[in-house]
């Protein structure tokens, strides 16, 4: 299967042509099925929030990514593991880091060069899945420019024009979007004229500044059409595509409520049954036939049943698409609200309070704040909506800022088409097995020798890293894989194995971490990039100062043996007791004893341990039951810790191995609150009396062989925020303009308020809080607060 790999072409978003299919007869409902067949599996969709919207060189670009289910547009719990690419104006990769999800989210940053000299990054993200899925989006990072230099002559490069039926046709007034760039790809706005060859006026428009307008006008298939731009006392013409004599046309009408959709044929007959599909990323709205003898044809649609977002209309003619029109619903997409409520004080005169509140019932959210001088151009508001909602379809705007913003997006979309083959890989292809699952960590291959060199078969290998512990066994030759090792980048690494009799006295590992192979080079479809000058331009000194915080209540970091629990699910929920010696009498092992407590259920099925939470719908974190009886589902398992150390659920027989007498506590969390939302299905922590209970944690066992490296490959940590030193003063208008005065990705708001403390200075009094992310429902947070304080 492969996935659509939208991208701009210079016709509007209706394409007629005809589908060379011979061998294949598909009735409207087979075309139905082959859609949501080629969408069978969700995909990823990835956004990344950047603490501001750009960066000088040698600055970092601290960001949080969300990744989310392509369907549903709620946050992909499945994806554990990203790469993060990122490549130069000429699409050379330069850097590239690894990510690790949880609940769908991540933050790190990227380092702009401090040498880098054009006025573009790009990146993306990809994964083992996306890999079976022809998906290759590319996103732009802006690096601030001081001053663009002095263009000679005329900025208007290019003029474009979408009709909104792919052609304009003869006797129907129908709408044509109009595009106009200059030199560098940008838009420009631009007032302009339509007139026919008689230099008639016909129609005006005016672009926005993006570059885009739009013009209606009845065409005459007699005449010939022109565009008469002024700009700067200059006039230009541009040609109109040709008028054609027949063809259809698709108009899309928002109202309140609903959409109407109008149908308008000229000299069309068509050579099969007519059928129309309003569709969404594999969601189907509707799907009917259609009767276009009279002429013209006229229905709505209340915007409840459509997708959120983007939606597709197409035109069938048998199996051959004959027209296609986007148009953007807005039906579910929260206003711009203060959804999180933001309080601020002065809590000293050189720090401030602020409170975050959720008031969204039966709903998590999952958040990210940036706190800036309110004079600070680099951070503007909807950035991230538009981003989730619209992609790269339409650049340089932020969309929802008023209640033309969904007018402006539809008229943005005039502009935007999709790949025309799309439909002939739907309708012919068939959907191909997933070759590529998903990840969690990285591979690690070896192999265990005995003093001649040769493979030691069926032994047992310990490994151990800072977040996981566990075993593997050796094969018929010695060889062993490690997949899925959760480790950070030049993390220890360690494998042990017993020795033997003879030649196993001495033994030997043998590894080699696997290395993904990325795309080095890419063809960049995108503008022209230029430079900023020939040396780049820093405006502050390399050494960053880490930013002093002082989280007062919220997710405040526990210590290393407890864990945060909600006040109001403690007595129920929630058991921390000691070890004594009449349990260590009582059971054999922490096995033993898991399986007899309360809300935990441990089964033995088929060679394999599994260990459950038996809360129930209601009271999970995500609103789903753990254990999944009725439908016979295995369900979401419980994390388990030793000493903070994360098992992995198909090597919880290591917990037969650990006896009683050297466990010190036990603290079990069934309700998945609390633990920064890392154990959404809840967790078992297991603190134990003596460190070295496996044989490859103790450096002194002589019985032992241990091996210890460093991972070259590994997930890129997570720093805590450091806030560059500006040369600017912190007193001057340069420094309030571009700096960040605080970034903190990873709050979680559930019930319980975020308070934090910030140190800024006190002749900052008026401030911009960004606040943006996801909901547990999937619906997208972001809006800007600004406060005021003396």
């Amino acid at each position: 299967m492969k996935n659509l790999n939208l991208i701009t072409l210079r016709s509007f978003c209706v394409f007629c042509f005809l589908l060379c299919i011979s061998s294949y007869c598909f009735s409207q409902t087979n075309i139905v099925d082959a859609y949501k067949n080629h969408h069978k599996y969700p995909q990823e969709e990835f956004h990344l929030r950047f603490n501001k919207e750009a960066f000088y060189p040698g600055e970092k670009a601290w960001f949080e990514a969300f990744v989310t289910n392509s369907k549903s547009g709620r946050l992909f719990e499945h994806t554990k593991k990203a790469s993060l690419l990122i490549y130069d104006h000429e699409g050379k990769l330069i850097a590239q880091k690894y990510l690790q999800f949880q609940q769908g989210i991540s933050n790190s940053f990227i380092q702009i060069p401090a040498t880098y000299k054009a006025s573009t990054l790009f990146y993306k993200l990809t994964t083992n899945w996306s890999k079976n899925f022809d998906t290759n989006k590319l996103y732009e990072l802006k690096i601030y420019t001081k001053e663009k230099g002095k263009t000679t002559g005329s900025l208007l490069n290019s003029v474009s024009f979408f009709p909104e039926s792919g052609h304009i046709i003869h006797g129907i007034n129908s709408f044509t979007g109009v595009k106009v760039v200059d030199k560098n790809g940008d838009g420009i706005v631009v007032s302009g004229k339509i007139k026919d060859e008689n230099n008639k006026v016909v129609a005006i428009f005016r672009t926005d500044i993006t570059g885009i307008g739009k013009f209606r006008f009845r065409p005459n298939s007699a005449l010939k059409y022109f565009a008469e731009i002024d700009q700067d006392s200059e006039y230009r013409k541009f040609a109109l595509p040709q008028v054609k004599s027949s063809g259809i046309l698709i108009s899309v009408v928002e109202k309140e409520d609903s959409f109407s959709f109008y149908f308008k044929s000229k000299d069309f007959t068509p050579k099969d049954t007519p059928a129309i599909i309003i569709h969404s990323k594999g969601n189907v709205a509707l799907s009917s036939p259609i009767n276009l003898k009279g002429g013209q044809v006229f229905f709505s649609l209340p915007k409840r049943q459509l997708s959120k977002g983007l939606n597709t209309i197409t035109l069938f003619d048998g199996t051959t698409p004959l027209a296609e029109r986007h148009f953007f619903n807005n039906y579910g997409i929260s206003s711009n609200r203060e959804d999180v409520l933001v309080k601020a004080k002065r809590a000293s005169i050189d720090s401030v309070e602020f409170q975050l509140r959720n008031w969204l019932p039966n709903s998590q959210m999952y958040l990210s704040v940036s706190i800036v001088p309110e004079e600070n151009l680099l951070v503007k508001k909807n950035t991230f909506k538009t981003h989730f909602y619209l992609g790269n379809l339409t650049k340089g705007f932020n969309y929802f800022n008023s209640t033309e913003s969904i007018s402006k997006i539809n008229t943005h979309l005039l502009t935007y088409t999709k790949d025309k083959s799309k439909w002939i890989r739907i309708i012919t292809q068939d959907t191909t097995g997933i070759e590529h699952p998903f990840e969690t960590g990285f591979t690690i291959k070896g192999k265990l020798l005995d003093r001649k060199k040769k493979g030691i078969p069926n032994v047992k290998v310990d490994y151990y890293t800072d977040h996981q512990i566990g075993y593997i066994n050796t094969d018929a030759s010695g060889n062993f894989l490690l997949k899925d090792l959760i480790v950070n980048t030049n993390d220890k690494v360690i494998l042990s194995a017993k020795k033997g009799k003879g030649s196993q006295r001495q033994i030997s590992f043998e590894v080699s971490e696997h290395t993904e192979n990325h795309d080095t080079i890419v063809t960049l479809k995108k503008k022209q990039v230029i430079d900023i000058s020939n040396t780049s331009y820093s405006p502050f000194v390399e050494d960053s100062e880490l930013l002093k915080e002082v989280v007062v209540k919220g997710n405040a970091t526990a210590k290393d043996d407890d864990t945060y629990v909600n006040p109001m699910d403690k007595s129920t929920f929630n058991e921390s007791f000691t070890v004594t010696k009449d349990l260590i009498t009582k059971y054999r092992d922490v096995l033993s004893y898991l399986s007899t407590r309360g809300g935990v259920r441990v089964i033995y099925s088929a060679g394999s341990i599994y260990i459950y939470s038996t809360r129930t719908k209601d009271q999970t974190i995500l609103g789903r039951n753990n254990f999944g009886v009725d439908v016979g589902s295995p369900g979401n398992m419980m994390n388990v810790y030793v000493n903070r150390t994360l098992i992995r659920p198909n090597q919880f027989e290591i917990l037969k191995e650990i006896s009683l007498d050297q466990v010190k506590s036990i603290k079990i969390n069934r309700s998945g609150i609390g633990d920064g939302g890392k154990n959404p299905f809840g967790s078992i922590n297991i603190y134990l009396t003596n460190e070295s209970i496996f044989g490859y944690k103790d450096p002194t066992d002589t019985s032992v062989y241990r091996h210890e490296f460093f991972a070259k490959n590994g997930f890129s940590k997570s720093t805590p925020y450091e806030a560059p030193n500006y040369l600017y003063d912190p007193y001057s208008n340069e420094y309030k303009k571009h700096a960040t005065l605080y970034w903190k990705p990873n709050i979680m708001l559930a019930d319980q308020p975020y308070t934090f403390r910030v140190e800024i200075p006190e002749n900052i009094q008026r401030y911009k809080v960004v606040i943006q992310g996801m909901t547990s429902n999937g619906d997208i947070i972001d809006f800007t607060k600004e406060i005021s304080l003396q």
